[in-house]
């Protein structure tokens, strides 16, 4: 059984003339891989490809770390791009907060100020909402709850057991892993993960970041995927045949796909 890529990042800047075979050699081994904008600049190309591969799905957003490009001028265009591409646009994203570098508070403010906006596009369009969050968990709770609406998906979760717990409770919203959970010093992340329910989960390599055991170091790729599955097959104890199945349906009940 095939699985789904939740969360990847498919682009020239990434993996240059090797994009198109890279594309080729992952849908051949995967269902569907979801590709992820993160800025101006990669958002027109995503489209593109989308248009060329059928089952390489665009997500599009401004990631916490490229709203410094924003500017009256470029929300507008923002927001008609999506408009214009809503029905092959399967969800916002990635959009959130990142608090892991040294930041101000006016940098904060920044963020949080276009996460919202992207959240009210969102709210609009009636699009899921895919959540980039790193060391800023406590303030995304925050502005999430008056969405509520929203169907969201924290990817790539790293944050601690009791975040998760409060995440979970919101319940209509999704956790994503990836190759993390095959290092051998993410024990704690492992055992935090046991506790997010199967209906709940959903499964990403995030490439090329976060390249799995046993090419960790090393350039990421959608069908790379299945290390991570096995990981967490291991820490609960399921046919990989099921985990497959059950993540799938998932995936496709978050983003709206129709099964084929």
């Amino acid at each position: 059984m095939k699985a789904i890529d939740t969360h990847a990042h498919l682009t020239k800047h990434y993996y240059g003339d090797q994009l198109d075979e890279v594309i080729l050699k992952s849908l051949s081994e995967l269902k569907y891989v979801f590709n992820i904008g993160t800025d101006l600049d990669s958002i027109e190309e995503i489209l593109k490809l989308s248009k060329k591969y059928q089952k390489l799905i665009p997500v599009i957003g401004i990631h916490p770390y490229d709203v410094k490009e924003l500017n009256q001028k470029k929300e507008k265009w923002l927001k008609e791009i999506i408009t214009k591409n809503k029905n092959q646009i399967k969800a916002i994203g990635e959009i959130g907060l990142d608090y892991s570098r040294s930041i101000s508070e006016e940098e904060k403010a920044v963020q949080k100020k276009w996460f919202i906006f992207q959240l009210k596009i969102a709210q609009e369009l009636n699009l899921p909402v895919v959540i980039h969050g790193r060391d800023a968990y406590e303030d995304i709770y925050k502005i999430i709850i008056n969405f509520s609406n929203l169907n969201y998906l924290i990817h790539s979760y790293t944050g601690s057991k009791e975040n998760l717990i409060r995440f979970l409770e919101i319940k209509n919203l999704m956790i994503s892993v990836n190759g993390i959970i095959t290092f051998k010093n993410a024990s704690n992340i492992r055992e935090n993960i046991k506790i997010i329910p199967l209906e709940r989960l959903l499964f990403e390599t995030d490439c090329p970041y976060l390249t799995p055991s046993p090419f960790r170091g090393k350039i990421n790729y959608p069908f790379y995927l299945k290390y991570t599955i096995e990981e967490f097959q291991k820490l609960i104890n399921i046919e990989i045949s099921e985990l497959i199945n059950i993540t799938n349906k998932n995936a496709e009940r978050f983003y709206k796909i129709n099964s084929k």
